[in-house]
């Protein structure tokens, strides 16, 4: 569950509050062949570890005021495929929680580490991109493995969190 500060009913009415949504997970897809009748396919998924969830980083509003909070889904830190009875793919994501805020007013310094045991800080401006994946055999023998390695620069130096990042 996650809180948002919304209208339900746009100028009007009810007033302007504080509303709670749901988030749901996939953990199953099954690809059906309703034409040649062909054996479906499975895939699951897991979520290891806690999702995350950042400080709502509006430049209208100085940090602390308004109506922010943490309300900006940044998803989980990796996501455990399997196709079937196969293979198992591990795949680990920025989400961009390095310098999120605290309650306190500090900010927090998150790292993460990939499989060659490489920590990497997790930049705002690499949220959503894959740290490293990993696919292994239904005997846990891997197969397959990809490090990502980021390169960035800073072109415009924003307010707060609003920099513009090439990657």
């Amino acid at each position: 569950c996650y809180n948002v500060f919304h209208d339900p009913d746009g100028p009007g009415g009810q007033p302007a509050g504080s509303g709670v949504f749901h988030k749901y997970l996939v953990s199953q897809v099954d690809l059906v062949d309703n034409v040649a009748g062909s054996t479906t396919e499975t895939w699951t998924y897991t979520y290891p570890g806690s999702p995350g969830w950042a400080y709502q980083d509006n430049m209208l509003y100085a940090r602390g005021t308004g109506d922010q909070t943490w309300n900006q889904w940044r998803g989980y830190s990796a996501v455990t495929t399997q196709h079937g009875s196969g293979a198992t793919t591990s795949t680990r994501y920025f989400r961009g929680m390095s310098g999120d805020h605290n309650a306190d007013g500090s900010t927090k310094t998150v790292n993460l580490t990939d499989f060659r045991d490489q920590t990497w800080q997790d930049y705002p401006s690499l949220a959503g991109q894959v740290l490293s994946t990993r696919t292994y055999d239904t005997d846990g023998t891997e197969l397959a493995s990809t490090a990502s390695q980021y390169w960035s620069n800073t072109t415009v130096d924003g307010p707060g969190f609003h920099n513009a990042v090439m990657v």
